[in-house]
């Protein structure tokens, strides 16, 4: 298992767009993907980098609910479902800078020349 973070490779990239920067794994808030699991992203979203991100951010999401719920401690309390919706609206603004980037133009057909 490698953690890099380089921002002119795609894995840096996304761990960049889903604030996975943290190599040394000690803040719990910012879980570390693997390059690996990085790379499973990419591989299932066509190398597409802000879907592979928004991917990562569902997950991190996923993840601090289940493992870190809200917690109070002390003077402060963590909000895990606070965070969790912040990172699923992050993942949603993602798909829609795909989205309207262009790349997915809908091509019109007249369909009058086939009638």
């Amino acid at each position: 298992m490698t953690y890099t973070y380089v921002l002119s490779t795609d894995i840096g990239r996304i761990r960049l767009l889903c604030q996975d920067t943290d190599l040394t794994g000690a803040d719990p808030l910012r879980r570390v993907f693997t390059d690996e699991e990085i790379q499973a992203y990419l591989t299932l979203e066509s190398s597409v980098v802000k879907l592979a991100a928004a991917d990562a951010c569902d997950e991190k999401a996923t993840y601090l609910i289940l493992e870190l719920k809200d917690e109070t401690s002390g003077d402060y309390t963590i909000r895990a479902s606070a965070m969790a919706a912040s990172l699923r609206e992050r993942a949603k603004q993602l798909r829609a800078d795909v989205e309207n980037d262009g790349s997915f133009d809908i091509a019109e057909c007249d369909w009058e020349e086939y009638l």
